[in-house]
């Protein structure tokens, strides 16, 4: 019976050939008219690129991010050294509190960062968008050439979200999940900077 290489000897011989360890990255699974609808997307910004040299300038990228406020411990560079294992834990709580953080920038400027404290809804996101984003950017000086970008997030694509953005305040000038010119695509890739 053959005896198993070490583990000390895999590695070397894996290193040797130049093979290097990767994370498998997990995605979702996209159908062949999400790639369709996709290309298109990128496709009307090229044209929007072509039409008006400045649109990348005009262009304001937002995002939001959640910050968990529990102190969670990142467990693989936690170790401890004893003669017996201990069965040490740490407790965590099965939903964190958590804040979110939105903020828009573009050439002109920033907006934000914008604090949430728990779940936003499109309620709280509205309201953030008419009683602090949009001051700011009105006095920008090129706000009418000013082209808005949300990602698919849920409180963005909300229906009260979609009348105020193509009313008034942005008509023909944002991208966006349901947005009537540019349509975010089916789990796009963000494209804030």
């Amino acid at each position: 019976m053959e005896e198993m290489p070490s583990y000390g000897t895999i590695h070397r011989i894996l290193k040797e050939a130049n093979f290097y360890p990767y994370v498998l990255q997990l995605r979702q699974e996209l159908r062949l008219e999400d790639h369709e609808r996709r290309i298109g997307h990128a496709h009307a910004q090229l044209a929007l690129m072509e039409a008006d040299a400045d649109f990348l300038g005009n262009l304001l990228f937002s995002s939001e991010a959640h910050f968990h406020v529990h102190g969670t411990m990142n467990k693989q560079n936690f170790r401890y050294w004893c003669n017996s294992n201990l069965h040490s834990f740490h407790e965590e709580l099965l939903h964190s509190p958590r804040v979110t953080v939105w903020a828009a920038i573009g050439r002109q400027g920033v907006v934000g960062p914008v604090f949430f404290d728990g779940n936003v809804n499109a309620a709280k996101y509205l309201k953030m968008l008419q009683q602090q984003f949009l001051p700011v950017v009105e006095a920008w000086p090129a706000f009418s050439k000013l082209f808005f970008q949300q990602d698919g997030a849920p409180p963005h694509w909300a229906l009260v979200i979609h009348n105020w953005l193509t009313a008034a305040t942005y008509p023909n000038r944002w991208m966006g999940r349901g947005s009537p010119n540019l349509p975010w695509p089916p789990y796009y890739p963000n494209l804030t900077p």
